[in-house]
């Protein structure tokens, strides 16, 4: 049965080199201890004194026996060995008392001493060595003649003593390096097994760590994505509809403008009629006046002429009421083109700021929306314009309006004066001077008006040139939208399989 002791050496001897060496080495020499038994049994045949050596050596070689049964290769039990170890090599020498080979038996005891190193136990070889001079100095008086042949020596003991103390103190020395090495040897492998488990431990922990943090990167990329695309969906679709309102807006306006610049024209037809109706008075009031010599004789004739010049004036003014109805009309265009072009600088704005809130997914449709803004502000600077010139368009009207009045009462003047003309020709003349200068005047107005209306078709022109620019980048707002929100879907997508 093992005690607890041998149980707990076993344990140690599983962690510690050196212990399970002691435990390999130990049951070797037990069988070298029982070698010694047949061997002393043959020398005391051999010597005619067998009984009581065989005895001693199986006493002996049985304790030692015993103890490794027990306790395995604990220091009793190495102990034991040593003891046993250096009484065979006493039981021997005393076989071999008398015997001319006796002095060389001591040899024995330094070569089993050597042995016990296998143990790399100083205290082992403390323990033989300390048998082998109790051995000596007890027998020296006891039975000296069972040490030496010649019996006590004392000398032979002192010097055996020495050799045996330097062997003894060389080899605990070596044992005593050879533990420490195998302890630093141990210490060292389970160091490295250490080493070894945290390294395991950590890799383990390091698979684990990653596991997690890829099912948590998963879970937060798929919920960023959804997030993302729920979000930034709904923006796209905001400004999509804002942009296709824009779109809306900026057709309309196109059409207004197609419109204005249609008006303008007419009344500049219409201006031009003006003004060759007015150069057609400048010429008959030419005519008048390079007839004023025979006036007498033409009353009848200029009668007539007055009569024309009335209806003539009459066109004129209904011409210019209808000039003066279009410049109001126009003012209206253009008032309208202002506020399309207002409402248009709204939108770019928004889309501006929608894209903004986008960060850098937006910065495609915010440069088309700044082009926007910038081409709506253009409409309404160029509106201004239009509306300054209709204003200045306006007053010329009226003023053409009220020469025309002035006309009208000067015919009718001359009217009178044709019946009264044998008696004023001087005051006829200088009415006819009159008819001239105004005539003159009505004609520079109306060349004014003309231009005027001139620039204001020019101005339409290029509202109706903005407008189309502004429609067709609604319509590249528009299909960049959609791209945009099929980018937005990719990524989408693309992040949740990441």
């Amino acid at each position: 049965m093992r005690t607890f002791g041998y149980i707990f050496t076993r344990w140690i001897s599983s962690m510690n080199p050196i212990f399970e060496l002691r435990e390999r080495v130990a049951p070797f020499f037990v069988a070298f201890l029982w070698l010694h038994v047949p061997v002393i049994a043959g020398l005391g045949f051999f010597f005619e004194d067998w009984l009581w050596p065989t005895v001693g050596a199986s006493v002996l070689a049985g304790a030692a026996t015993i103890s490794w049964k027990f306790s395995g290769g604990e220091a009793t039990t190495r102990y034991l060995i040593a003891v046993a170890q250096m009484g065979m090599v006493a039981v021997i020498l005393y076989q071999f008392m008398g015997n001319a080979w006796q002095v060389d038996i001591h040899m024995y005891f330094f070569a089993a001493l050597a042995m016990l190193a296998a143990f790399c136990d100083w205290r082992t070889i403390f323990v033989a060595a300390a048998t082998v001079a109790l051995h000596h100095l007890v027998l020296n008086y006891a039975l000296p003649l069972a040490i030496f042949p010649n019996g006590t020596d004392l000398a032979r003991v002192i010097l055996h003593a020495g050799i045996v103390i330097l062997e003894t103190v060389t080899l605990m020395w070596i044992t005593a390096k050879l533990t420490s090495a195998f302890s630093e040897a141990a210490e060292a492998i389970e160091r490295a097994k250490s080493a070894e488990r945290e390294s395991q431990e950590l890799a383990e922990q390091q698979r684990e760590t990653e596991r997690r943090a890829n099912e948590d990167r998963q879970k937060t990329l798929s919920e960023l994505a959804e997030v993302f695309e729920q979000d930034v969906g709904n923006l796209v679709e905001a400004v999509r509809a804002r942009a296709s309102q824009m779109n809306d807006h900026a057709e309309t306006m196109n059409l207004v403008s197609m419109e204005a610049r249609n008006r303008s024209d007419s009344t500049a037809q219409r201006a031009e009629e003006v003004r060759g109706n007015t150069q057609t008075v400048a010429s008959a009031t030419e005519e008048m006046s390079s007839s004023i010599s025979g006036i007498v004789e033409q009353v009848a004739h200029s009668s007539r002429i007055t009569g024309d010049a009335v209806n003539r004036v009459e066109q004129t003014n209904e011409t210019m009421q209808g000039l003066a109805n279009a410049a109001d009309k126009i003012g209206e265009v253009t008032s309208l083109i202002s506020d399309i072009a207002e409402q248009t600088n709204l939108l770019a704005l928004n889309a501006t700021i929608e894209a903004a809130r986008a960060g850098d997914a937006g910065k495609g449709f915010a440069v088309v929306a700044s082009e926007v803004k910038n081409l709506a502000s253009q409409t309404a600077k160029a509106t201004e314009e239009i509306t300054g010139q209709i204003n200045q368009m306006q007053h010329v009207t009226k003023d053409a309006v009220e020469a025309i009045q002035k006309i009208r009462e000067t015919i009718g003047e001359i009217n009178e004066v044709a019946n009264s003309v044998s008696s004023s020709i001087d005051e006829q003349s200088g009415a006819v001077s009159e008819i001239s200068s105004n005539t003159n005047r009505i004609a520079d107005g109306t060349q004014l008006v003309t231009n005027e209306i001139t620039e204001l078709s020019g101005a339409a022109d290029k509202a109706d040139e903005t407008s189309k620019q502004t429609v067709d980048a609604a319509k590249e707002l528009v299909e960049q939208i959609d791209q945009l929100k099929g980018e937005v879907l990719n990524f989408a997508k693309h992040v949740r399989t990441a």
